[in-house]
This record gives C-alpha cells, sequence and structure tokens, in this order.
C-alpha cells in the first residue's frame, strides 16, 4: 500500500509551479519587447564617419584608377563637372554625388586609435577624395578595400583616428564617369501643348499639321493638314495621337554624341519642328517655344540628332514615326461636312437630282424634307451620314478626266462654307474624287453607288 504525499509538499510543489508560470509571463512580457527593441536599434547607422554641408563647400576631387572627376561649386545648388556646364547635366544625379561625398554614414567602427593602414587598402586607397572648404580648409577621404565580411568599403578620414566602414553603393557612386551625368532626357515636350508640328523629310514629302483653333471648331476632327496635299486637310485624330505624338512623347534625347563624326546635318533626313504653347493648371497659357530637331546619319543602330545645337545619339528605332506614310495621317473622309454648320445637301447623278434640307431649330435640333417632302429625323440623320461618309482609297496620279458622274453640293449653314464633290471616272472600278476644284484622291465606284441606292431608298420611304 502506497503512503499519501504529505500536504506540505503539495503546496511546495504548487508553489514552484506558480513561479514558474509568472516567471514564463515575465520574460514574454518584458524581455521578449526589449530584443525586439534592440534588433530594430541596430538597423539604424550608429556612427557618422564624414559629414559637411555642401554648401560650404567650394570644391572636391575624386581620384581613382582610369577615373578623376572635379567637382566645383558653383552657387545656389549647382555644380559644374570637369568643366561641363550644369545645364548639360542631371542635376539630380549630382546632386546625389554632392550627397554621397559629404555624408558618411556608417554601421561599423572598424579599428580605433591604433591601427595598419595597409591591412585597409588605405595605405594605397582605391579612392581619394580631396575636398576644398570655402573657409580655406581642407579634407581628404580615404576608401580602401572591401570588407569580406560585411561587403563594405574601408573608409578614413586623414587625421582622424577611426576606420570606419561605408556602404557599397557610395562607392559605385563615386566611381561613374562625367558622361552618366551628362545622361538624361533634354527633349522633354508634354504631347498635350502641341500646336503645330512640321516634319520636313529627305526624299518624301513635308507633313504639316496644325491643332484647329477650339474657338473656331467646326467639324469633328481636332487636327488639320496643311501639306502635303493641296488647301487643308482633315487629319485623322487618332492615327496623329497614336503614331506621331506618342512617340514624340517617348523620345529621349540624352546621350551626347562622340565627336569627330559625319553627323550628317549638312543634308539631313529629316527635321522636326514643334511649335509648343504651354497649358498651365489654372487654365492659363504659358509663353509659346519651338523645339527643333535635326536627323542625321546612322550608325549601328544609332542615329545622330542635333538639339539646341549640340549633338547626341538616339535610337534608330525611336524615330520610325518620321518615315509615315502621308496618305495614312490624310483624312479619307473627303466629303465630311458638319451638319452643324449645313443647311442643305444637294445630290446630282444620271440627270437627277435629290435635295435634303436640314432646318436649324436650335442649336441640337433639326427639322428634314427630301425633296420637299417632309422627312422622319432619325431617318434623315442617317442618310446624312451615309453621305458624308464616303472615304477615299488612294492618291489620284493624274489620269486622264473627263466630266463628274456624281456631283454633292454642301450649302454651309452660319460659320459653316459650301462645298463641292464630284466624282469623275477613271475607270470601270475607281472614281477621281474633286473637292472644291482640285482633284487629289480615288475612291471606289462601288462605295458611292452603294450610297446612291441608299438615298434612292430613302427618297421612296421618307418617313419610315
Amino acid at each position: 500500500m502506497k503512503k499519501k504525499a504529505p500536504v506540505w509538499r503539495n503546496a511546495v510543489i504548487i508553489g514552484v509551479v506558480l513561479a514558474a508560470l509568472v516567471g514564463m509571463l515575465f520574460w514574454v512580457n518584458t524581455l521578449e519587447p526589449q530584443k525586439e527593441e534592440t534588433q530594430t536599434s541596430t538597423e539604424t547607422p550608429k556612427f557618422t564617419a564624414y559629414k559637411i554641408d555642401s554648401e560650404n563647400v567650394s570644391s572636391f576631387i575624386i581620384k581613382s584608377k582610369g577615373l578623376e572627376i572635379m567637382a566645383k561649386n558653383l552657387g545656389d545648388g549647382k555644380w559644374s563637372l570637369n568643366d561641363v556646364s550644369p545645364d548639360e547635366l542631371d542635376s539630380s544625379k549630382v546632386s546625389d554625388l554632392v550627397t554621397t561625398v559629404t555624408t558618411m554614414i556608417s554601421n561599423y567602427e572598424i579599428a580605433k586609435d591604433s591601427f595598419v593602414l595597409s591591412e585597409y587598402g588605405l595605405e594605397n586607397p582605391y579612392i581619394t577624395i580631396d575636398i576644398a572648404n570655402k573657409d580655406g580648409s581642407s579634407d581628404r577621404l580615404l576608401i580602401g578595400d572591401k570588407s569580406p565580411t560585411t561587403g563594405e568599403y574601408f573608409f578614413l578620414k586623414q587625421g582622424d583616428s577611426t576606420v570606419y566602414s561605408i556602404y557599397a553603393y557610395k562607392v559605385d557612386t563615386m566611381l561613374k564617369h562625367v558622361s552618366y551625368y551628362q545622361s538624361y532626357n533634354r527633349f522633354k515636350v508634354q504631347t498635350s501643348d502641341i500646336n503645330e508640328i512640321i516634319l520636313k523629310r529627305k526624299n518624301k514629302p513635308t507633313i504639316h499639321l496644325k491643332l484647329k483653333d477650339t474657338t473656331e471648331q467646326t467639324s469633328y476632327n481636332v487636327w488639320q493638314m496643311l501639306e502635303p496635299y493641296e488647301g487643308v486637310q482633315n487629319a485623322i485624330d487618332q492615327f496623329v495621337d497614336d503614331k506621331i505624338l506618342t512617340p514624340i512623347g517617348e523620345m529621349t534625347v540624352s546621350d551626347p554624341a562622340p565627336a569627330g563624326r559625319k553627323y550628317g546635318f549638312e543634308d539631313p533626313h529629316s527635321v522636326l519642328t514643334l511649335n509648343v504653347i504651354p497649358h498651365n493648371e489654372d487654365g492659363s497659357t504659358g509663353e509659346p517655344y519651338t523645339v527643333v530637331l535635326t536627323v542625321g546619319n546612322t550608325e549601328n543602330g544609332l542615329t545622330y540628332v542635333k538639339l539646341d545645337d549640340k549633338v547626341y545619339t538616339v535610337s534608330e528605332s525611336s524615330l520610325d514615326f518620321m518615315n509615315t506614310d502621308e496618305f495614312l495621317v490624310v483624312s479619307k473622309l473627303q466629303a465630311l461636312s458638319d451638319i452643324a454648320v449645313t443647311e442643305q445637301v444637294k445630290v446630282s447623278y444620271s440627270e437627277k437630282q435629290s435635295v435634303l434640307d436640314i432646318t436649324h431649330v436650335d442649336e441640337n435640333t433639326f427639322s428634314f424634307k427630301i425633296n420637299g417632302k417632309d422627312a422622319d429625323e432619325k431617318l434623315s440623320k442617317e442618310m446624312y451620314q451615309n453621305i458624308i461618309a464616303l472615304n477615299v482609297d488612294g492618291l489620284y496620279k493624274n489620269e486622264a478626266l473627263g466630266l463628274p458622274e456624281v456631283t454633292i453640293f454642301y450649302k454651309g449653314y452660319g460659320t459653316g462654307e459650301d462645298t463641292t464633290v464630284e466624282f469623275i471616272p477613271i475607270n470601270e472600278l475607281s472614281y477621281a474624287l474633286r473637292r472644291n476644284g482640285k482633284t487629289q484622291f480615288t475612291i471606289k465606284k462601288s462605295k458611292v453607288e452603294e450610297m446612291l441606292q441608299k438615298l434612292e431608298n430613302f427618297e421612296a420611304n421618307p418617313t419610315k
């Protein structure tokens, strides 16, 4: 028979268990947060190895094998590098370099008071930085070997008693050639501010586009085409946006061209001129300005371009839009006339004549008559759309012409102008399209015949 444990022993055991539980709770609630705090504090840099206000620096020189960069403080936050003007440098990149040199933050003190320079690569340093201050004093900063344990570089300000380590990215920044700072986009044009595009091309027609004045907008489109066709033509807005403006907006002119090359600007491939009117957030406009980009020779996929009398290289493919076929730009709706500025459409063909009269009740309300008879508004608008939707198919090549077989006359209303469109047979398949006396395009006969058939059907049933 087993003996029962004394009551006092049970009480002792329970007390020990309770004490252990209390101790564990204390460790969880007290010690663990302290551990987290310690870990967090080690993530932030501990030491300022070197720091000086960049405004108090007059110049500094970075020297490494095969590299020397002289930076001069020109005031107002502007710096030159190797006598390259601030206007030819990327200011944000230069600012990063200045900050890198004037502020050295370290996570580690490597050696203090007593050390051998050669052990850290500081006797013959990897990089030497000589800083001249405006008060006449100077500092020399030494960067030695890369630490095999931290991946950082050993750093010492000459005359100090402590070796630190600095981040590798700082060394990478200081070893960049001046050309890195010269590489930034000079061609910064807000495409929404472009008012006019003139693209002169070698062995190709000039493309001249101009934005319509919105205060005089009487057409469906926004861009008009002044060249290469006779008279002012409508351009295809979507094409202009996608195939011309978008590539212009994506163009980067950043890399200076090497000297002594045959740039080809004496007989350029093309010259792009942009007239720009800046638009401010408050709706006002800024001072208009002009951007001219001259395109020269191409070597190994890089094309020489001249901007503001300086020469750069750009990728050949970025200029593909300059080879655009002008016929793709011009609107194919040569008979287009906005109903808001038209009061009559007269179609003459085969000794017949159909007259669609448009009465402007108010800005958005119209009534219609076809050959003097009342016509349904919806059906009339559909017929009007069928007439103006005739789109051309190609360019007229000076074929011999006779008399027109079909003529459409648009009588202007308000600010609208009279327009006459004639369809003159070239052969069995095509008409030459003559608009206000100018013949530049062709259209398939089948399109015109289909429109005439719809017109006859409408005449027969104008109200249903």
